[in-house]
């Protein structure tokens, strides 16, 4: 058969294996597979330092027994014996029977509260008359208990003592010759125990360099982990029972903490500024300086055949007259830059002719619009004059000058 998945996260071996067979057969003991799988197993309970991994031992070796077509019982009131000391080691006074899922003699008892010392001495469950199964035709029960707050009612009708109840197992002695029971257990555990909040408390600290929310957070998040914490809230929550649970919860924190401190750089790519839609290109056809004495002015026509509509044609003749008035100069060293800018967007690729215009902007950085100071008028003060056509052109059917003048609407003039 291959190698047990219990032994193997237990981080038994093959070379353990082979070890395990020269020894049984330097002892002269059988030495079958699945002696020697046994035999791992009971290696495994022997170096348990706690009740959980004492449970979890004898549950293992309880099931490996009945995949094999071998009775388990006395195995699974171990594992229910180590549960139980378990939870005295923590100062559980009393538990409740879940046997929802078991068999109809077990499930009659689902949710009774007994005092966790006549559950040791009784050991209802598992039940000698159960008569549920799994993998052979043995008994194999389903019936648990499960801890829950001093002030919960004992019911009035416990089940039933079992007919065999085997000697509680035992933690092995320390080196000083103290019982690893109780006492010596709770302090072992709850030094591991605390260094998952002290982990996280950690963690927390190292993001304060780049985020003090994701560093709140964090340490927040550490503190139900804390034993006597934790505890208090699996009597509340007793789903929350469970080595691998109460450390895959904890340790979620951390990609939670990761996502506070991502998720503003992901909204700030996300934002306006930065999902703006660029504009079609433009090409300069034609430039006209019509300067006077009092205003430097430039006539700007250029050709953008992708601006389709009335809004994308003013921008890009907005955009270019601003760009224009940036970088063109004048000859004259004094007055360098262009006062007005007017940029006429045309329907058709010529350099000359009659102009078709889809789009006019007129530009005056000094907002004192194409005139200067000549005509003080307020109408005739502004930075942005700008109007804009959706005409289509359609060469088959060409619109005329008037209707092109006639289409644009104005747009923006402030």
């Amino acid at each position: 058969m291959p190698f047990p998945k219990e032994l193997q996260k237990a981080g038994k071996s093959q070379k353990d294996f082979e070890e395990k067979r020269k020894a049984f057969e330097n002892a002269g003991k059988a030495s079958e597979e699945n002696d020697i799988y046994l035999g791992l197993y009971e290696d495994l309970i022997d170096e348990c330092k706690d009740y959980q991994e004492l449970e979890e031992g004898y549950s293992n070796m309880a099931q490996f027994l009945d995949q094999l077509g071998k009775e388990s019982f006395e195995f699974q009131q171990k594992a229910r014996q180590a549960r139980l000391l378990g939870f005295e080691s923590e100062g559980i006074s009393k538990v409740r029977i879940i046997s929802a899922e078991c068999c109809d003699s077990c499930s009659e008892y689902d949710g009774r509260v007994i005092e966790l010392k006549k559950a040791l001495l009784n050991l209802p469950m598992p039940s000698s008359l159960c008569g549920a199964s799994m993998s052979s035709e043995f008994c194999w029960s389903k019936a648990n208990y499960q801890r829950v707050e001093d002030s919960a009612s004992v019911s009035k009708n416990p089940p039933p003592a079992t007919e065999f109840i085997p000697d509680p197992p035992t933690l092995e002695k320390d080196p000083k010759g103290k019982q690893s029971d109780a006492e010596t257990s709770g302090t072992s555990r709850g030094f591991r125990d605390y260094l998952l909040p002290l982990f996280l408390f950690i963690c927390g600290i190292a993001f304060l360099p780049f985020s003090w929310i994701s560093c709140v957070f964090l340490v927040l998040w550490s503190l139900p982990f804390v034993p006597p914490l934790w505890n208090r809230l699996i009597l509340k929550i007793p789903d929350l029972s469970g080595v691998w649970i109460r450390y895959s919860t904890g340790l979620l924190g951390i990609p939670l903490a990761l996502l506070i401190l991502l998720l503003p750089m992901l909204l700030d790519q996300r934002s306006p500024q930065n999902t703006r839609v660029a504009l079609p290109d433009y090409e300069v056809l034609a430039m006209k300086d019509q300067s006077n004495p009092g205003r430097s002015s430039l006539l700007v026509r250029i050709y953008a055949p992708d601006a389709r509509s009335a809004r994308e044609r003013a921008r890009v003749a907005m955009q270019a007259a601003k760009q224009i008035q940036q970088t063109e100069l004048r000859e004259d060293p004094r007055h360098p830059e262009y006062q007005h800018v007017s940029v006429v967007l045309e329907a058709l690729q010529k350099k000359s002719g009659v102009s078709l215009p889809l789009a006019k902007a007129e530009y005056a950085p000094d907002g004192l619009g194409s005139t200067g100071a000549i005509k003080n008028a307020k109408q005739n003060q502004w930075t942005w004059n700008v109007s804009s056509s959706s005409i289509a052109y359609d060469p088959s059917n060409p619109p005329t000058y008037r209707e092109f003048e006639k289409s644009l609407k104005p747009f923006q003039k402030r």
